[in-house]
C-alpha cells in the first residue's frame, strides 16, 4: 500500500486525537468545578428537609455528570491499562445508562425553571411537561436505536483501522489489546 491511501487515515485519527484532549480537558474542568463547589453543596442542598423536585434533579444531574465523566476517562484518553473488551463494554454500558440521566435531568432543571418564571398553575405545568416529554422520549429512543446500530458496525471498523494504522507505524499488533472500544 502507498502512502497516499493512508493520507485520509491519518488525517482523521490526527483529528481524533486532538477532540481526545479537548474531551479531556473538558473533563477535568468539570471534575475541578465540581471539587470546589463540593462544599457549597453540603452548606446549601443536603440541609434541605424533604427530596424536593429542584433538589432531586439538582443532585441527579450533578453525580450522573461525575459518573459519566468516570467511565468515559478510560474509553477517550490514550493510558496504558488493560481494561479488556468485557470492561470496554460494561464501561460503555454505563455511560449508555448515566448519559441519557445526566442529560435528561439537566434539560428537566431548565424546564422547572421555565415553570417557574411563568408562575405556575395547572395550565402552564401540563403544557411544559407535554412538550418536555414529545421532546425527550422520541430523542431518548432514537438515541437509543442508533446506539445499538453503530456498536455493531462500529466495533468492527474501529479494530480494523486501528490494527491497520498500528501494523504500519509499528509493523506489530501487539497494542490491540489496550484499545477500547
Amino acid at each position: 500500500m502507498d502512502t497516499e491511501t493512508f493520507q485520509p487515515i491519518i488525517a482523521q485519527y490526527e483529528t481524533a486525537r486532538v477532540w481526545t484532549w479537548l474531551i479531556l480537558a473538558r473533563n477535568t474542568t468539570l471534575l475541578y468545578y465540581y471539587a470546589t463547589t463540593f462544599g457549597e453543596e453540603v452548606e446549601k442542598v443536603w440541609p434541605q428537609p424533604n427530596p424536593k423536585l429542584g433538589k432531586v434533579l439538582f443532585l441527579t444531574t450533578r453525580y450522573s455528570a461525575i459518573v459519566a465523566v468516570a467511565v468515559t476517562v478510560p474509553q477517550d484518553v490514550p493510558n496504558y491499562a488493560n481494561v479488556g473488551v468485557k470492561g470496554c463494554v460494561v464501561l460503555s454500558r454505563v455511560y449508555d445508562v448515566v448519559r441519557p440521566i445526566a442529560g435528561t435531568c439537566s434539560e428537566a432543571v431548565l424546564w422547572v425553571f421555565l415553570y417557574a418564571l411563568l408562575e405556575g398553575g395547572r395550565k402552564p405545568f401540563y403544557l411544559l411537561m407535554g412538550t418536555f416529554l414529545s421532546l425527550t422520549i422520541p430523542s431518548q429512543i432514537l438515541t437509543w436505536i442508533n446506539s445499538a446500530r453503530m456498536l455493531s458496525t462500529s466495533m468492527v471498523s474501529v479494530l480494523t483501522w486501528f490494527l491497520i494504522l498500528h501494523r504500519h507505524s509499528t509493523g506489530s499488533s501487539q497494542a490491540v489489546s489496550r484499545v477500547c472500544v
